[in-house]
C-alpha cells in the first residue's frame, strides 16, 4: 500500500527557526506518509532543513519553473554565463528578457497549483501576512486538498484577505499561548486551531549535559540573533554596570556594536556565531540563559536551554510564560529598566548553588515530559493523521 502524499511548503531557506521547524515536521511524518518539500524562496542543498534528515526530495519553485520552460532555461544559462554568475542558472529566471515575456506572479501561481494538486495534504510553514498563503488557501479549498498552516513569527496583524480565509485552513498551529490570543482577537473563531510548541534538533547532546556549578562566579548567556526586537544593546549597557561575566554567541546587522562592547569590557566575551560543537560548548560554559527581547515568537533558544538544564532569565515574551509557568523559574525582568534586571539577577544569586541546581534539573524534566522530539513529533504525526481523516469524512 502506498504511503499518503504530503507537500510541506513555505518560504524555506538554508537556516533559521522555519527551516528548523520544519525538519521537524517532515521527520515526523517520514515513515508514515511520502514527504516532498517545497520552497516559495530561494534554498539550496545546503539547508539545515535536509542534514541528517529522513527525506531529501525537495525543490523551489524557481527550479520547477526553470525546469518546466526551454526558453527560460537557454535565458538564464546564458545569464549565468554572460555575467558569470556563480549561483546555479535557476536562480536567474527572473533576468530582464524573461520579463519581458513572461508575468512571473502568474507563473509562480501556475506551479503552485500544479504541484499542490500532486499531493492529498499540504502543510504552509508561514507567517500570516506572507506571499502565496493567500493563493495556497484558494488552491486547496477547490481541489478539497487537507491544508494545515504552521504559523511562524509573532502574530501582530492578520490581512483581511487572509482573516476571510482563516476557516477555509483545517488546520492552524500556533506555538504560544500569546500567538494563539491574538490570532482569536483578531479571527473571532479557533476552531481550527492548536497549539504546539519547538523543539530542538540538539536534543541528545543537550540532555547529556551536567547539570553542576563549578565556580563562584555565574555566567551568563545570550545566544541568537543581534537585531533590535533581540533587546541586545538595552543587554550588554545593563551588563556594563554589572560585575557580571556575560558571553555571547550570534550575529546579525548589530554585530559590529555587539563587538564594540565586548572589546571594551572585560567581563563581556563575544564567542562568534557558532555551529555544531560549539554550540553545545556555549550552553556547558553558561548558567544562565538571558533572553532580552522585546518580541518573539518562541524563542527556540529558550527551549534549547531547558534540556541543557539552565536557569532562563527573561522578558515575558513569546512562549516563555507558557513554557515556565509550573516551574520554580520564575525570573522575569523588563528590559527598559536596568534595575529590573539588576534585581532578578540579585535574586538567582541569592539562592544557594544547591537550590538552583534543582530548579535547572526541574527545567530539564519538564522539557523531557513536554517538549522532547518524540513528544512533539508525535503531537504532529497525530495532528496531521487526524486533520487528513476528517478531511476525507467531509468531502465523503
Amino acid at each position: 500500500m502506498s504511503l499518503k502524499k504530503v507537500l510541506i511548503a513555505g518560504p524555506i531557506s538554508d537556516f533559521g527557526g522555519r527551516e528548523i521547524e520544519v525538519k521537524n515536521i517532515a521527520n515526523a511524518l517520514a515513515d508514515d506518509f511520502d514527504v516532498d518539500l517545497l520552497s516559495t524562496i530561494p534554498m539550496t542543498k545546503d539547508s539545515v532543513v535536509l542534514k541528517a534528515s529522513r527525506f531529501n526530495k525537495w525543490s523551489t519553485i524557481d527550479k520547477k519553473i526553470y525546469s518546466s520552460n526551454f526558453f527560460i532555461r537557454l535565458t538564464s544559462i546564458t545569464c549565468k554565463l554572460f555575467y558569470g554568475r556563480k549561483e546555479p542558472a535557476y536562480r536567474l529566471i527572473g533576468n530582464k528578457i524573461n520579463h519581458r515575456f513572461f508575468v512571473f506572479n502568474q507563473k509562480y501561481l501556475e506551479t503552485l497549483k500544479a504541484e499542490i494538486t500532486k499531493y492529498e495534504a499540504v502543510i504552509f510553514c508561514c507567517e500570516l501576512t506572507t506571499k502565496w498563503l493567500e493563493e495556497v488557501i484558494e488552491i486547496c479549498k477547490a481541489y478539497n486538498k487537507t491544508l494545515i498552516v504552521r504559523t511562524t513569527g509573532t502574530i501582530k496583524s492578520i490581512p483581511n484577505t487572509i482573516k476571510s480565509l482563516l476557516v477555509d485552513i483545517d488546520s492552524i498551529i500556533i506555538h504560544s499561548t500569546n500567538n494563539l490570543n491574538k490570532l482569536l482577537e483578531i479571527s473571532k473563531n479557533g476552531a481550527n486551531t492548536i497549539l504546539i510548541d519547538q523543539t530542538t534538533l540538539i536534543e541528545e547532546d543537550l540532555i547529556n549535559i551536567e547539570i553542576s556549578e563549578n565556580n563562584k562566579q555565574l555566567t551568563y548567556g545570550y545566544l541568537g540573533r543581534f537585531s533590535k526586537e533581540k533587546g541586545i544593546i538595552e543587554l550588554l549597557r545593563s551588563f556594563e554596570k554589572l560585575d557580571k561575566k556575560l558571553v555571547l554567541a550570534g550575529s546579525g546587522p548589530l554585530l559590529h556594536k555587539v563587538t564594540e562592547f565586548s572589546e571594551n569590557n572585560d567581563n563581556i566575551k563575544y564567542l562568534g556565531e557558532l555551529q555544531s560543537k560549539a554550540l553545545i560548548d556555549f550552553f556547558v560554559n553558561i548558567d544562565v540563559l538571558v533572553i532580552p527581547s522585546f518580541e518573539e515568537a518562541g524563542p527556540l533558544v529558550g527551549i534549547e536551554a531547558m534540556a541543557a538544564g539552565k536557569l532562563i532569565l527573561s522578558t515575558r515574551v513569546g512562549a516563555m510564560m507558557d513554557r515556565l509557568k509550573r516551574t520554580k523559574n520564575q525570573f522575569w525582568f523588563d528590559i527598559n529598566k536596568d534595575e529590573s534586571l539588576m534585581d532578578v539577577i540579585s535574586e538567582i544569586e541569592c539562592f544557594s548553588s544547591e537550590t538552583r541546581i534543582e530548579a535547572r534539573r526541574e527545567l530539564r524534566k519538564i522539557y523531557k515530559v513536554e517538549y522532547s522530539k518524540n513528544v512533539i513529533s508525535n503531537k504532529y504525526l497525530n495532528l496531521i493523521k487526524n486533520t487528513i481523516k476528517n478531511k476525507k469524512h467531509q468531502v465523503s
